[in-house]
């Protein structure tokens, strides 16, 4: 077994764990969790993060700036009030800079556009309480990576569409106030079809081929089965087979996480992605009892 995201220490990476922390309580309404040493750390220091031409990165070994990172110190100075400790234009320029000519973003400088850099610009604006530039080009970007043979959108032109990068889609276009539109509304029979398609009634799963992690695709078709009102039948099933994915031996460093594929393999977002999910489906379903099958006492050891 493997933990492939690090615990807290003193860089903003232990920064970018601790956001987890908080995704974790904040779900399951356990309050805030108290800081650790690392974040502390990390949250002082925050401000020698930011590079000169505004974007964040996440330790002194890889100082490139990137939108991820820069989405994350957003994030935290939102959550904690810590906006007059960075500068905000500066960040919100940079992540401008990542602009392309095809009005997508991408996450590093110079690189290709990307669903997820899309995401993170358009939420990061509205961290920074700033109007999202150019709207209708950017939903026409997003409208771009469609396919339309199933309602899935890619990650990137010419790439394969898959259910995390149509979470990432939907979930932008509602952030832009798209949700009722012609083009969204348009998606849901479609996407109600897909959904019906891959979901394995034996397993109690979503299964989609060449899926790499099928915790976080779990993840990501409930999240989308939200966001296109599409009927859930045994939510509850549905939780209880995430549930399996929980690590649950005490000996082990990663107890309280979840194992996002068979090798058994332990990443921190995937298992704050599952939780989230489960949360939507606790809120849609809310006699279904989505959270019994978790072990709660176990995932808080494993958040702090």
């Amino acid at each position: 077994k493997s933990e492939s995201f690090c615990r807290p220490g003193i860089s903003f990476m232990g920064a970018h764990f601790w956001i987890l922390a908080i995704v974790f309580a904040g779900i399951l309404n356990f309050g805030q969790p108290k800081p650790t040493d690392g974040f502390t750390s990390a949250i002082v220091d925050l401000p020698q993060y930011q590079a000169k031409i505004g974007g964040f990165f996440y330790n002194d070994k890889e100082d490139v700036p990137n939108a991820e990172a820069t989405f994350d110190a957003l994030r935290l100075a939102h959550v904690y009030g810590l906006k007059s400790q960075i500068n905000v234009n500066d960040a919100i320029k940079f992540l401008q800079s990542l602009k392309n000519a095809d009005h997508g973003y991408a996450l590093r400088t110079g690189g290709p556009s990307d669903l997820f850099a899309v995401r993170l610009v358009v939420l990061s604006y509205k961290l920074a309480g700033i109007t999202v530039p150019e709207v209708s080009e950017l939903v026409n970007y997003i409208k771009s990576l469609l396919d339309t043979d199933t309602s899935l959108f890619a990650a990137r032109t010419a790439e394969k569409a898959d259910i995390s990068s149509t979470a990432f889609a939907l979930d932008t276009l509602e952030a832009l106030g798209e949700s009722q539109s012609k083009f969204f509304q348009g998606l849901l029979p479609s996407l109600h079809q897909t959904l019906k398609k891959h979901y394995d009634t034996e397993k109690d799963l979503f299964v989609f081929p060449g899926e790499t992690s099928p915790l976080a695709s779990n993840a990501y078709a409930i999240i989308v089965s939200k966001a296109a009102g599409f009927s859930l039948s045994e939510p509850k099933k549905i939780a209880s087979a995430i549930a399996k994915f929980q690590d649950l031996d005490p000996a082990s460093v990663t107890y309280g996480g979840f194992f996002t594929d068979a090798e058994r393999t332990v990443v921190s977002y995937d298992g704050a992605r599952a939780i989230a999910a489960l949360r939507v489906l606790d809120q849609q379903y809310p006699g279904a009892n989505v959270f019994d099958s978790i072990n709660l006492d176990a995932l808080i050891q494993y958040a702090k």
